[in-house]
């Protein structure tokens, strides 16, 4: 399967992903957890704990997928070396992140899922450019 499908198929899961990020987010708007007049619903863990991050994180891969697809497969392979490691251990990560902090100096779910997000596309974005500076320094001394 060549690079171009993969990176297609990929984004699409991230689309998804985003998608259903957007859905957990407005749970009770679509009436997947009901209204308690206690004041405390599922809308408050679907939305913290598993939509929040699964909005910035699927965001962060959509935009990596959707530059990779219009790249050669030299970029593909340098991401792939890196996202096969970085994506399980970040989600791990953010997986056991509180979804609230204690106080200002601590990290939350939603702190913690921007980082690893922010930093996702810088890294991604960083082998992009090493890999076409690489690409022209080849293509000057093989001339």
């Amino acid at each position: 399967m060549d690079h171009k499908r993969i990176t297609k198929y990929f984004l699409g899961v991230s689309i998804l992903l985003f998608l259903l990020s957007n859905l957990l987010i407005d749970a009770q708007k679509f009436r997947i957890c009901p209204v308690d007049p206690m004041g405390w619903d599922c809308r408050h863990l679907l939305s913290n704990s598993i939509g929040q991050p699964l909005f910035l994180g699927s965001l962060a891969l959509s935009l990596i997928f959707l530059i990779l697809r219009f790249l050669p497969s030299r970029y593909f392979s340098a991401w792939l070396k890196f996202g096969t490691w970085y994506i399980p251990l970040a989600a791990v990560i953010i997986i056991w992140a509180p979804v609230s902090g204690g106080d200002i100096f601590s990290f939350d779910k939603e702190s913690i899922t921007w980082f690893f997000s922010g930093l996702y596309v810088a890294v991604c974005l960083a082998l992009i450019l090493v890999q076409f500076l690489l690409g022209r320094l080849r293509g000057k001394t093989t001339a």
